[in-house]
Formats: structure tokens, sequence, C-alpha cells
């Protein structure tokens, strides 16, 4: 790892700490692995690139995250199986698999006004409930394989999702997205906004400007 954090006892600590303009290139592994649990660790102006595993995987909850970026990790850009994290104007390009990626237990977190670009798979990969996902843009996701992954993806059975003011580029690469929002089932007590979608006079048709008809905006799989 490029840094790996950890607390020995297992236990809580006070880990009100500051990373602040850092960069981190060519780890064998995660960018930064975090392994314990903080009280408001604080990252800002970090940059991952080129790692073989995750840009960031934080195992713990409370930590904040300003213009944080990761450039070409063979993994997720940012890992979230722990929640009550913040993420604000963060970016990922060319991850190997999501751009950001909570897990089911990865619960009350904001994503607010971040970027997704070129994710093999999907751009925002969203399994917590009550998980806030505002502002964001996603490019070009399912680099992988074609017409497969969306620009954002919600799983079944969340709660308390709120899917505001997001925004699709127009594609620029030949791999097609299955849509702009999937969603995989019922959700309760959410709010889904329907994400905008930029077009213009290259996109469209069904050849390489991949684009998506208002049919398939917001639709269950």
């Amino acid at each position: 790892h490029g840094i790996w954090l950890s607390c020995d006892n297992g236990s809580y600590v006070d880990g009100r700490h500051c990373f602040d303009n850092l960069f981190i290139e060519e780890c064998r592994t995660d960018g930064i692995n975090s392994q314990f649990q903080p009280s408001g660790c604080s990252m800002l102006w970090v940059t991952v690139r080129d790692v073989t595993g995750r840009g960031f995987q934080m195992s713990g909850s409370d930590y904040y995250f300003v213009s944080c970026t990761v450039n070409d990790s063979d993994d997720s850009g940012f890992y979230f199986p722990v929640g009550f994290s913040r993420c604000v104007s963060c970016a990922t390009f060319r991850c190997g698999n999501h751009g950001f990626h909570i897990g089911a237990t990865g619960t009350h977190m904001v994503l607010d006004s971040c970027d997704a670009d070129q994710s093999q798979h999907n751009n925002f990969e969203i399994l917590g409930s009550n998980t806030r996902v505002v502002n964001c843009v996603a490019r070009d996701p399912g680099q992988a394989t074609t017409a497969t992954y969306s620009h954002f993806r919600i799983g079944t059975g969340l709660s308390g999702i709120n899917f505001l003011g997001n925004h699709c580029k127009a594609k620029s690469l030949t791999n097609t997205a299955l849509y702009l929002l999937a969603i995989d089932g019922a959700l309760d007590n959410s709010y889904l906004g329907q994400p905008t979608y930029e077009t213009n006079s290259a996109n469209t048709g069904t050849g390489g400007g991949g684009t998506l008809t208002a049919t398939v905006l917001v639709r269950p799989k």
C-alpha cells in the first residue's frame, strides 16, 4: 500500500488527522488502506495514480474527502465497506472496477459534486442505505463490456436514498452504457431525481456515440 492505517488493539481511536496535498503513485496494492475507526479523519487534495488495487479503501467510518482523485486503479477508485463518510468534489478516471463503490454496509454516505469517468464497470455503485448522491457527473462507464454497465447503479431493498441533480455526459468512447440510472429493485423512503443527459450531433444512433434514449433514463432492471 501507499499508506496503511491500522490500530493494533482494534479499538476506536482518536483519528482526527489531516492528509493534505499528497501524491501517491505506482503502489502494488491500494493507494490508501485504512483498517481502523477514526474520528473525523480528513483527506484534502490527495491524488492516487496507477495502483494495482483500490485508490482508497476505507474500512472505517467518519472520513472526509475533499478534492481527492484516483487515476488508473486496477480496482475501484473509492471503496467504502463501512459508512458515515463524505466525498466532496472528488474524481475517478479509468478505474478497473467501479469509480465510487459503496458497499452494502456502507450506510449514511454522501457523494457531493463528484465525477467518475471511464470505469470498467459502473461509475457509481450504490449498495448501502441512507446514501445521498447529489450533483455528480458520470461519463463512459462499462469499458469492460458494452451495454452491460451503467452510469449509476442503485441496489435493491435499500431505504433512504436521495439521488438528485446528477448528470451523465455524452459518450465519447464506443462502449454503450446499459442505463443512465440502473435500479435493481424496490426502494423505500427514497427520492430519485431523473439524471440529465448531455446530447450533441456526434451522439446519435446506435454506433460509436452510444446514445441512450429517454425510455431508459430511469428504469428498474
